[in-house]
């Protein structure tokens, strides 16, 4: 079968890891902070079209240093994240987010946010998380596409914060939250600062997730940091985990104990980390038998959207109509929903033209 662009665009698609405040499209950014009156900070104006020039995406541009990374592309969040620091704006914003997968013809989806940049006096962590969630099931009534919430932990915070972050998650895990997340700068924050935030996970038996082998950093850093998420932070799933394929004793461990990973080619990209996306080792992972699947991480700051990393990677390593299959049922097989909700989407990808065991 010949993968086109309307192939890509049209196949239902499953994805585990996407940022939510990375991800907005631009109008509803504009159109929920204009419905609230907040104010977006960053612009050198509040106009749509400064809002617009300030996403236009530089295809040449790179986030491949410290300092472009924090200083740039960190930076960037700051307009999606002023929309969450209210109840109404983090409901609709995860409303909308919702829809965009919809248009983008998902079935499942995995979206995580860092809720400690949302709080301010009179809402609370609880607060945030609570009103993300009824914002996600609005949108599953509507579209019906399913998204799970991963609450990340922004590393750079102390001990205390990422104490109740993690706390504040496994309050949640019976009512949409799947897992608990580390994110940001991992060169500066390594993943061992918050064991003790993933011993309180461990202990509730909430699934766990790390951004490990990610950065645009010392390759022995890189590994050094899944080799800590795995050993000390016991993850079930790896973010990014860039060297992997060329780590033989970390590779037959995440083979071994079923680790997730969380591909992100197109994002790798852009930070620089990779100049190929045949430097990730796809191929070699899929006969590996790696539970390894495709994500955007944030696709408003890459320009990007799942139907283009899809369609990257398969020219990259020549994939077919099997590989797509398998790496959409790797994220559902791999998925931290419950039994229940992956029977249904197994069902619900067959009712869509694409089942997901030929």
């Amino acid at each position: 079968m010949f993968l086109d662009r309307r192939f890509f665009e049209d196949v239902p698609k499953a994805q585990l890891h996407i940022h939510m405040d990375g991800a907005l499209p631009v109008e509803d950014i504009w159109a929920i902070s204009q419905k609230h009156g907040i104010n977006l900070p960053k612009l050198p104006e509040q106009t749509r079209e400064a809002l617009e020039a300030y996403y236009r995406v530089d295809p040449d541009e790179r986030f491949d240093t410290v300092e472009r990374f924090v200083g740039v592309f960190l930076a960037k969040f700051g307009p999606t994240i002023a929309l969450t620091k209210t109840p109404a704006g983090m409901r609709e914003a995860a409303t909308a987010h919702v829809r965009d997968l919809a248009r983008q013809k998902h079935v499942y989806a995995e979206t995580r946010f860092a809720p400690q940049y949302s709080v301010k006096k009179g809402f609370s962590l609880q607060d945030v998380i609570q009103e993300a969630l009824l914002g996600l099931n609005a949108g599953y009534l509507e579209t019906g596409t399913l998204v799970k919430l991963i609450i990340s932990i922004g590393r750079e915070c102390d001990q205390e914060t990422s104490l109740a972050v993690a706390k504040a998650a496994t309050e949640f895990q019976h009512n949409g939250v799947v897992a608990l997340d580390l994110a940001c700068s991992e060169e500066e924050f390594p993943p061992e600062l918050h064991i003790g935030a993933y011993r309180i996970a461990t202990e509730a038996r909430l699934k766990r997730t790390v951004h490990a082998g990610e950065f645009p950093c010392d390759r022995d850093i890189r590994v050094k940091n899944m080799r800590t998420a795995l050993t000390d932070l016991r993850a079930n799933g790896l973010g990014h985990a860039i060297p992997l394929a060329g780590e033989d004793e970390i590779l037959a461990r995440v083979v071994r104990d079923g680790i997730r990973i969380e591909s992100c080619p197109l994002s790798n990209l852009k930070t620089g980390t990779i100049k190929d996306i045949r430097e990730l080792g796809l191929d070699k992972l899929l006969r590996a038998g790696v539970r390894v699947s495709l994500s955007t991480d944030d696709p408003l700051m890459f320009g990007t959207s799942m139907a283009d990393v899809m369609q990257a990677t398969c020219d990259a390593y020549g994939f077919g109509l099997e590989d797509v299959r398998t790496l959409t049922r790797n994220a559902v097989q791999s998925a931290f929903c419950n039994d229940e909700e992956r029977t249904r989407l197994y069902y619900e990808f067959m009712r869509r033209g694409f089942p997901l065991f030929a």
